[in-house]
């Protein structure tokens, strides 16, 4: 089997969600991809552990875990990387070296050192696993901000609950109906783009925020350009990163113009733009090739409830209703 610093490659997206069990913490300690821990089971009674695991490409790993009975973690993840996990526990969340861990935290550490968790039972928690250098990129080119590799080391994060809020309903939404977008090149992208952005958002919570550096007028050109550059691109789900690099400006800035020229924000922008794709798809389908889910994840929804609700609202039809006249309009044209 080829290796990758001595461990398997990685399960791809593309191959779906894999999904691991076992009745013993020290197996269970060992299912997931790249990392050396070892369990001590802290209660009496027969263990059982879940873990759901995917990744997006090389550079980011995404997991479920769940185990029945608390336990005493030894953890090491892989070296060069980042580990952000998110406890969604109803009770207690357990401890991450000395720290207590909060219903409110994210738990944060380096790979390549080894460090302790201490969990209750019933516990379950979602994880989000960086290329560090990747991220760090990342969080310059779309935040400017200079984010030091100490910022990574603190063991707990404290973002508004807002985004906490929102990364925990981002990965249970994947996990709960990943598996039937993953294979779709533009749902990775928009999920990995979506995960990046939300875990930048966490690392830089606590940082100044950035001083407009544009005047109105060039708020108004930028936007322009943004719309542009979109509508000459109608074919491909843009993202705002991509934005940020074409125009080589920060998120802040793009939001800054977006809200003072048009009063929306720029994912609000793209979103109407993208469901504004899907219908068009949905208008022109022929009966029979692709469903609604498909166009939809060709366009990069993931969330298919979320997109649902979303094409209603702005369409005042569901996306059924679209393509079912879709059909109407071939059946009757091929009977002419």
């Amino acid at each position: 089997m080829t290796q990758l610093d001595g461990f398997p490659l990685p399960h791809s997206a593309s191959d779906g969600i894999r999904v691991a069990t076992s009745n013993d913490a020290d197996d269970h300690a060992a299912n997931l991809t790249r990392w050396k821990q070892t369990y001590d089971q802290l209660a009496p009674g027969r263990f059982q552990g879940i873990l759901r695991e995917f990744w997006l490409g090389p550079q980011m790993q995404v997991f479920e875990e769940t185990t029945s009975h608390a336990l005493r973690q030894s953890c090491l993840v892989w070296k060069g990387a980042s580990w952000f996990g998110i406890p969604v526990s109803d009770g207690l969340c357990g401890r991450i070296g000395a720290r207590l861990l909060d219903r409110v935290d994210i738990a944060v550490r380096p790979g390549g050192r080894a460090f302790e968790l201490v969990t209750p039972a019933s516990f379950r928690i979602l994880g989000v696993v960086i290329d560090t250098e990747h991220l760090l990129k990342y969080i310059a080119e779309m935040e400017h901000v200079d984010l030091k590799i100490s910022a990574l080391e603190s063991e707990v994060l404290r973002p508004c609950a807002k985004a906490r809020q929102h990364l925990t309903n981002s990965l249970a939404v994947v996990f709960k109906t990943g598996e039937l977008y993953l294979e779709n090149q533009n749902v990775q992208e928009s999920l990995r783009e979506a995960l990046l952005s939300l875990i930048a958002e966490a690392c830089t919570a606590g940082t100044s925020p950035e001083t407009p550096s544009l005047t109105l007028m060039g708020r108004y050109r930028l936007m322009h350009r943004v719309r542009d550059f979109v509508l000459d691109h109608k074919d491909e789900p843009i993202s705002i990163p991509r934005l940020c690099r074409t125009f080589g400006v920060s998120r802040r800035t793009l939001q800054y113009a977006f809200h003072e020229v048009c009063g929306v924000s720029p994912n609000a922008y793209l979103r109407v733009l993208r469901l504004n794709g899907v219908r068009r798809a949905l208008r022109t389908a022929i009966p029979g090739t692709q469903g609604v889910q498909d166009l939809a994840a060709e366009w990069g929804f993931w969330n298919p409830s979320q997109f649902a609700c979303d094409y209603k609202k702005l369409f005042g039809e569901r996306p059924s209703d679209s393509l079912l006249r879709s059909a109407h309009i071939y059946s009757f044209a091929e009977s002419r």
